[in-house]
């Protein structure tokens, strides 16, 4: 038997501090995902409280001495089903992660594979009996 199922398209944060990587993750992500945005931690916290968030891609250093970790802190205990599908973005070859077992993609990012993670983790697979 045939069946469809249709999946509501899936709702990505994206937090960074640099507007022109805002502007790329938007233009990469844009047609496949429904992506919010967030500048810092407090906004981030915000959407990730208020909205249905399906995954999350988090730059290490944000503005005002902020950590993309306090973020993943606040994602550790409030959504901890989120956890697993949660990456780090970073400058730097080691950032402490702090015993966040998060994947971690290294900046200059490849969009395709930023892409790549996503679509893998949009991805479900179902049996039917």
């Amino acid at each position: 038997m045939l069946v469809w199922v249709f999946k509501s398209m899936t709702t990505i944060l994206m937090i960074d501090d640099d507007e022109l990587l805002l502007e790329l993750y938007s233009a990469a992500l844009s047609d496949n995902f429904h992506v919010l945005f967030a500048r810092t931690v407090a906004e981030a916290i915000e959407l990730l409280a208020t909205e249905k968030i399906d995954a999350v891609g988090c730059d290490y250093h944000l503005s005002n001495d902020e950590l993309g970790l306090d973020v993943i802190a606040w994602i550790s205990t409030h959504c901890t089903d989120l956890l697993a599908k949660t990456m780090l973005i970073s400058g730097e070859l080691s950032p402490p992660m702090q015993g966040f077992n998060v994947q971690c993609l290294y900046k200059p990012v490849a969009i395709g594979e930023l892409l790549g993670v996503f679509h893998a983790w949009s991805t479900t697979t179902e049996e039917l009996k």
